[in-house]
């Protein structure tokens, strides 16, 4: 397992900065590895949500199926994919900070099968591009 965590400033009120965040689809707005994010069950930014994730990384674009597995208004969300390649578990906490929030994004990625072997560059490219996601989530709750 990989993982990449951060956390990042917002100028926004914690309901409003959860709502954004549970709305899975906005995801692609601030994360540029990500092209499009797309609600394909449920209602956005309910438990149980269901979307259609893609992302590219080296050039290769991909889709993962992502759930809504917890929301918990106006605390945290946990979204998580799963192939028969690999797991992904996104973990948002929101907090109330003095004069503003904080949002703490910690991404875990499980490769399964041979697939582990690949681990450390799995590991290189969720820190590239979790740090690039992790500026334009910092620009995004400013505005």
């Amino acid at each position: 397992m990989t993982h990449f965590q951060t956390t990042v400033p917002s100028t926004w009120t914690k309901e409003r900065t959860f709502a954004y965040l549970a709305d899975f689809t906005n995801v692609a707005e601030w994360d540029p590895s990500i092209s499009k994010s797309e609600l394909t069950g449920g209602a956005a930014g309910e438990p149980g949500a269901t979307y259609d994730v893609t992302f590219s990384v080296a050039g290769v674009s991909s889709t993962l199926p992502y759930r809504a597995e917890q929301v918990r208004s106006p605390d945290s969300i946990v979204m998580k994919a799963e192939t028969d390649a690999v797991v992904s578990l996104d973990t948002i906490t929101i907090d109330a900070a003095d004069g503003g929030v904080l949002v703490t994004y910690r991404a875990e990625l499980t490769l399964k099968g041979a697939r582990k072997l690949a681990e450390p560059l799995a590991d290189f490219a969720l820190h590239r591009t979790g740090d690039k996601a992790a500026e334009q989530l910092t620009q995004k709750l400013a505005n």
